[in-house]
């Protein structure tokens, strides 16, 4: 069962079933299995009159019957009778829906009124155990707070979300639009489904894209090469690989990508970087003989210079000088010139 509930055109729903005519010597090797897949395997849902009229057509001119394309709104009650699906692609209108969902399950999203984040609950929900999904997102959808971030807390624990690629500026909208596209598989159960995240970047060191430079198949060649035949086949053996709680396995080593672990205890943390205090004053680290310790490098130091030295730095301190006033100055000084440390 293939479902694309902002079905458009159809091009999503035309894609997925040339290729599984070309896979299957137009369907001949399915056996009795090809009159379903022909009229039956193929569901839609298209809310523009206008827009529906053209979807038919499509549909009628690549031999694919379209007794299963409705117009009607997905948000709505008449966005159930899609049913279950074995597979979603779908590009979801973005942007103000001027109003929030009449669909009684829609609950995480049922207060929203965008588009974006309801059709992605409605993915997630309409997918049978096993299933997965491509769905194209523009970016609030990974990093909105609110309802976004509870979708997002529900697709990692419905799902698997395994990838994330994050497309270039401007194909699909406006210019300044970024996009993503998000594939996940549900799980059997509805909590921690989703153990790593791979992401992969083909929006950084990107040309500028339009009429004179078109998006093409090229350009994915390393994203189909790094993702592999089959993301389940990827899975398991990432499931398999998997660290210990605690343990942090190193990321995918590949150009453009990098793996989120989302594993107990394997938060990686970047290192503060170290600042000085600011001071009131400004003034240069001390170097004539005058401001020396007793602790100097040219003495030998006595058993309890770094006491000494603490206190002539506290007397330096009492003098009003801004450079003493600086925990790190103070360990720089120390660890550069002295003995104490």
């Amino acid at each position: 069962m293939i479902q694309d509930p902002a079905a458009g055109t159809g091009g999503f729903l035309i894609a997925a079933d040339r290729y599984m005519r070309a896979r299957t010597d137009d369907y001949f090797d399915l056996g009795e299995k090809a009159a379903w897949q022909k009229r039956q395997a193929i569901r839609g849902m298209e809310n523009v009159p206008g827009t529906l009229r053209l979807l038919l057509m499509n549909l009628y001119l690549h031999d694919i019957d379209s007794e299963h394309v409705h117009l009607g709104d997905t948000l709505s009650d008449k966005g159930t009778k899609l049913g279950r699906a074995n597979l979603i692609l779908t590009n979801p209108p973005f942007g103000p829906a001027g109003g929030a969902p009449t669909r009684d399950d829609l609950t995480v999203t049922a207060t929203v009124s965008s588009y974006q984040l309801p059709f992605v609950e409605h993915c997630i929900r309409a997918l049978q155990p096993g299933g997965r999904a491509a769905i194209v997102v523009p970016d609030n959808v990974l990093f909105e707070d609110g309802r976004g971030k509870a979708l997002r807390q529900m697709m990692m624990d419905w799902c698997d979300l395994h990838t994330i690629l994050r497309l270039p500026t401007g194909i699909f909208y406006a210019q300044g639009v970024k996009t993503n596209v998000i594939f996940l598989t549900r799980g059997k159960s509805e909590t921690g489904n989703t153990k790593a995240v791979w992401i992969y970047d083909l929006r950084a060191q990107m040309p500028k894209f339009g009429k004179t430079t078109p998006l093409t198949e090229s350009h994915f060649e390393g994203f189909e090469k790094a993702f592999g035949t089959s993301p389940m086949v990827r899975s398991a053996a990432r499931t398999r690989a998997r660290p210990a709680a605690g343990a942090c396995s190193p990321a995918k080593t590949l150009p453009h990508a990098v793996t989120i672990s989302t594993s107990p205890g394997c938060v990686r943390r970047r290192k503060r970087r170290k600042t000085a205090s600011p001071s009131p004053t400004t003034s240069p680290p001390p170097s004539s003989a005058t401001c020396r310790p007793p602790c100097w490098k040219s003495s030998p130091s006595p058993p309890n210079s770094a006491a000494i030295c603490r206190r002539w730095w506290n007397e330096r301190v009492a003098e009003g000088v801004g450079y003493y006033r600086s925990r790190s100055n103070w360990r720089s000084l120390l660890r550069a010139k002295f003995n104490c440390l």
